[in-house]
């Protein structure tokens, strides 16, 4: 592998030349850093050098370069990793309540009409069980659906979990709380049986995703 096609194929995913500079100068640090061929890198070695970023800052950009690199040499399970390892230090992502699947388009508009259009705001309302009373009085909004809304919601305060992972875990597991007592192979039973007889095109977690969405579950039971 050279720098000349690596930079190549980052402009072709359409990174701009100064993204492919900073991809290609995040690369030759980690290179430095292990003192061998990146492309022969190992699992351990790459979370050895995320700890040592993260002694003086953050690995982020990193881990954003070396997902690339990876894709790009065929290393799929350490392109994978990166992305977690990425995933996991980024603040829970806000999202909108029309992304989350198998909510129905009514209650999504239902509560767009009281204000409530995104994973923070029906946050904040759920914490208020007089105000998730009152909003089960208005038309459209059923109360097993804005359950399911809530706890797809509570999910995504997991770091890494969006849409999709938010909807796997409510079908295979509940709640936040239930996921918080499960061990991480228990986890990922429950996400291979639920896709085995699903009809979707979704993976489970890997055993290091499970670990963290699991450390993170018993976070959230605990503060709740």
């Amino acid at each position: 592998m050279s720098e000349g096609e690596f930079r190549r194929y980052l402009l072709r995913e359409g990174r701009s030349a100064r993204a492919a500079d900073r991809c290609i100068g995040r690369l030759a640090e980690f290179s430095d850093w292990i003192g061998s061929d990146p492309a022969m890198a190992t699992s351990r070695q790459l979370q050895e050098f995320v700890g040592h970023i993260e002694r003086t800052g953050s690995p982020k950009s990193h881990l954003w370069a070396l997902a690339y690199f990876f894709d790009f040499v065929g290393h799929r399970e350490l392109a994978a990793q990166a992305r977690l390892l990425r995933s996991q230090r980024m603040a829970p992502k806000r999202i909108a309540l029309a992304e989350f699947i198998g909510v129905p388009s009514e209650l999504v508009a239902a509560l767009a009409a009281e204000g409530i259009n995104n994973t923070d705001q029906l946050l904040a309302l759920a914490s208020s069980p007089q105000a998730l009373r009152n909003l089960l009085g208005h038309a459209g909004i059923a109360p097993d659906g804005l359950e399911d809304a809530v706890a797809m919601a509570r999910f995504t305060q997991i770091r890494g979990v969006a849409a999709i992972r938010a909807r796997l875990y409510r079908d295979c597991v509940g709640t936040v709380e239930r996921l918080a007592g499960l061990q991480p192979d228990q986890l990922i039973a429950a996400c291979e049986q639920y896709l085995a007889r699903a009809k979707v095109d979704w993976i489970p977690p890997t055993p290091q995703e499970a670990e963290f969405t699991v450390e993170q579950a018993q976070r959230l039971a605990r503060e709740a």
